[in-house]
């Protein structure tokens, strides 16, 4: 029996952008091959070989901007492996859109956490519907969730922006922590000034609470209806006063809970709930 010939190459389907899927069919080749070898590839002016891409799937990296991507497949039966069958390129692979800020301030910024992140924060509470997402769907979620925070929250939180030029408002200067900094004077324990959150950081805070509100897109828009707040209510003829200066809307005190250490004194400020 001669080793397996290629008559049909391999074909790449999926979405090329950053964080999305790649898969290829193993071509058509006869005689019939036992198995299959993979291996990804990265175009430009020279072909490299993807370091651990040797399976018929592969998901696109940031590495891969401004790349095309190829894959070579190999069959193999009892006579020994084919010469390769390589796939026709795929475009260039564009810049990823979903920017994650990294505590530089960057300016074009959409998440203040990566996808990865927000996979590991849902994995480990039993968030199944958070993994039947596509990237596509994630990134929305995310992106969402980035807004409401600011939206929300940018008049509350302690600090000062560290840019003027950041999109999002972490990194921040001068965020202090809830709890005092004890230290050891002349053998005794005192309490110190405050700690400070890292200005070149965004929170675990901040990233678990914008992770929790994608979660929440998924069941509904975060803002919700707002209406005043019902101040008295007749049950037998129907007559409702309303408390004109009060409103309501979705609140999330799980959120509002995470970012407690980080907020400071509203009072006097018009905030969107």
């Amino acid at each position: 029996m001669p080793v397996p010939v290629n008559s049909v190459l391999p074909v790449i389907s999926g979405t090329v952008e950053v964080g999305y899927t790649l898969t290829t069919t193993n071509g058509t080749w006869s005689p019939n091959p036992q198995s299959f070898a993979f291996q990804w590839q990265r175009v430009n002016d020279s072909i490299v070989d993807i370091e651990g891409a040797t399976n018929n799937q592969y998901i696109i990296t940031a590495n891969d901007t401004g790349y095309t991507l190829r894959v070579q497949v190999i069959a193999t039966n009892n006579s020994g492996d084919s010469l390769p069958a390589i796939s026709a390129e795929t475009v260039e692979i564009p810049d990823d859109w979903f920017i994650v800020e990294d505590g530089t301030a960057k300016a074009d910024a959409v998440s203040y956490a990566s996808i990865d992140y927000a996979n590991e924060y849902h994995a480990r509470r039993g968030n199944q519907v958070w993994g039947n997402l596509s990237i596509g769907e994630k990134k929305a979620a995310m992106v969402k969730s980035a807004e409401y925070l600011v939206e929300k929250y940018r008049m509350r939180f302690k600090g000062e922006r560290v840019s003027t030029t950041q999109s999002l408002d972490w990194p921040r200067n001068w965020v202090e922590y809830a709890d005092y900094q004890f230290i050891t004077r002349n053998g005794a324990q005192v309490i110190g000034g405050f700690l400070y959150y890292p200005a070149n950081e965004v929170p675990e805070e901040v990233k678990a609470a914008q992770a929790e509100l994608a979660y929440a897109t998924l069941t509904g828009v975060l803002y919700g209806e707002q209406g005043q707040v019902v101040k008295r209510q007749k049950v037998d003829v129907l007559e409702v006063e309303y408390d004109q200066y009060s409103f309501q809307g979705r609140r999330f005190p799980a959120v509002d809970g995470r970012l407690a250490p980080l907020l400071g004194n509203i009072r006097n400020q018009v905030v969107r709930k």
